[in-house]
């Protein structure tokens, strides 16, 4: 019975920690369209955006609850970055003016998993105050039959 008990606990923690990687339960995550600098959505977890849909040129936006001092993003396509001052946005602006993510058309139907974390002080440094994880792909569907895209 022991082992039993044992075996059970530990199957409990797995599935526990199996559940828990992907959560949006912190900060709000955005879509925007880099040339309007305009929102297109919020972002949830296991989506697939279509860029014949939303466009090409995009900046992912976090958009935390309260005051941090930074927020650092993650990728699990080796694209990273540290941002300082709000707008926190993952590929950058300037006062405002969202960069677009240049390098987006090499993941096409590739799952990226972002971690986001939102942290006290400046320079991703300080105490950790948040974070979310989530799974997005983008795709261009594009029927060659048609000669034309078609939608999800």
């Amino acid at each position: 019975m022991k082992g039993m008990f044992s075996r059970g606990l530990s199957l409990a923690l797995f599935f526990v920690a199996l559940s828990m990687d992907a959560q949006m339960d912190y900060g709000t995550i955005k879509l925007y369209n880099a040339l309007t600098d305009q929102e297109i959505q919020d972002i949830s977890d296991a989506s697939t955006y279509d860029l014949n849909i939303v466009g090409d040129s995009l900046n992912i936006v976090a958009v935390p609850p309260g005051s941090v001092g930074s927020v650092t993003f993650s990728t699990t396509v080796g694209e990273s970055r540290t941002e300082s001052v709000a707008p926190y946005a993952f590929k950058g602006d300037v006062s405002g003016d969202f960069m677009s993510w240049l390098t987006l058309p090499n993941h096409l139907d590739v799952p990226i998993t972002f971690t986001v974390n939102y942290w006290s002080a400046g320079g991703g440094t300080g105490s950790l105050v948040g974070d979310d994880v989530f799974t997005i792909t983008f795709t261009k569907n594009f029927d060659l039959s048609v000669g034309r895209s078609v939608g999800p």
